[in-house]
């Protein structure tokens, strides 16, 4: 692996990891904020489970994603990273426009800044990932 690959696969894992700690963030404010509306209402109780669950699978794929990064499996990493990011995305955007969730209504435009590391890392990843099978090809091409 030369020098340029890995600087930006260390470039991916952080920001994959900055993408981490936002959807954890994200997810335990939600989180928290429905589980004290659920001690007046407790049909409330259901959005904080689909929160929850939505913040461990988000954060699971990635986490496996930059791992997989790491290990030179850009390609699968990437899209890993991306399908989170979409997940965390999809969250955000659910809870902030139709739910209007005090913690994301205070953090504004910086709530949706916070988003875009995920998706970012696996982006990066997959351009890694072709940018390699390029230079693959071209010196296969070579006699």
């Amino acid at each position: 692996m030369s020098h340029k690959d890995e600087t930006l696969t260390l470039v991916c894992t952080i920001v994959g990891c900055i993408g981490l700690v936002n959807i954890i963030i994200l997810g335990i404010n939600i989180t928290k904020y429905f589980l004290m509306l659920a001690q007046i209402l407790p049909s409330l109780l259901t959005e904080a489970i689909i929160v929850t669950i939505a913040t461990i699978i988000s954060s699971t794929m990635l986490l496996v994603g930059t791992y997989f990064i790491n290990k030179n499996h850009e390609s699968g990493g990437g899209i890993l990273n991306i399908i989170a990011g979409l997940v965390t995305i999809s969250t955000y955007v659910y809870y902030a426009n139709s739910w209007e969730v005090m913690f994301l209504t205070q953090i504004g435009v910086f709530g949706y800044i916070m988003l875009i590391p995920a998706p970012i890392s696996g982006i990066l990843a997959i351009l890694i990932s072709k940018e390699k099978g390029m230079r693959t090809s071209i010196a296969e091409k070579k006699p």
